[in-house]
Order: structure tokens, then C-alpha cells, then sequence
């Protein structure tokens, strides 16, 4: 087993994003944010939560300001979605993925799933 750990500043940008081979992507917090590698994972821990992540399966990694992802600005405001808590229970479909960060309250982790992806978003307040 090879585990290693990571700790970066990014002091700019206020999200990690991290890209899936099969389109997902995943919006972390850069504050408090730490990795690890091991047994194949990408461990992922910001303010307590921890998000295990296959290698093989990521694509790419980077920094923004912006966390709505201007990279998917056409499926943010066009693609209706249906989002989901992290337990599972239901919240609302909405018109796009830009409304339903505009309309969820509650700061929390959420899943989005739309015709085209599944994802979970973390809304901040």
C-alpha cells in the first residue's frame, strides 16, 4: 500500500473541482481542504467530510473562483434536474442546475441528476 498527503494553498479560488471520466463532476470547498492517496483512492477531506474517489476513474483536477462551473454553462441553464439530499430523500425538480443552487436554502450536501449526469453539490451559505 502507498498512501501520501497533500496539502495546497489556494488562496484565489474558493472550489475544487474534480472532473470524472464518465462527466460527473464534484464541487468541493478549497478552505480546510486536504487529500490523500491510498489503496487506489483519492481521499478527499474539507470540514470533516470525506469523499473516497477511485483513481481510475477521475479526470481531471483544477481550482475556481466560481463554483457554479462556467466549463457547463450550457447544462446549467438549460437541463432540468432532479436533486436529491445526501440521504436520499427527495427535494425538487428543477429547471436547471443554476436554479436549484439558487433555490436550496439549506447548506448541505446534495445530489443533482439530470439526463446527462449524476453529481453532488455542496451548497455553502
Amino acid at each position: 500500500m502507498i498512501a501520501a498527503a497533500l496539502t495546497a494553498a489556494a488562496t484565489n479560488y474558493s472550489h475544487l473541482v474534480i472532473r470524472q471520466k464518465d462527466g460527473k463532476e464534484i464541487y468541493v470547498k478549497s478552505e480546510a481542504l486536504q487529500f490523500k492517496v491510498a489503496d487506489d483512492n483519492l481521499i478527499v477531506i474539507q470540514s470533516g467530510e470525506t469523499l473516497n474517489l477511485p483513481l481510475d476513474q477521475l479526470s481531471t483536477m483544477s481550482f475556481t473562483a466560481d463554483p457554479l462551473g462556467i466549463d457547463n454553462i450550457a447544462d446549467e441553464d438549460s437541463t432540468p434536474v432532479d436533486v436529491y439530499s445526501a440521504d436520499g430523500i427527495f427535494i425538487g425538480c428543477f429547471e436547471s442546475r443554476r436554479s436549484a443552487r439558487r433555490s436550496l436554502q439549506n447548506p448541505g450536501l446534495y445530489i443533482f441528476i439530470d439526463k446527462n449526469s449524476t453529481s453532488k453539490i455542496l451548497i455553502e451559505q
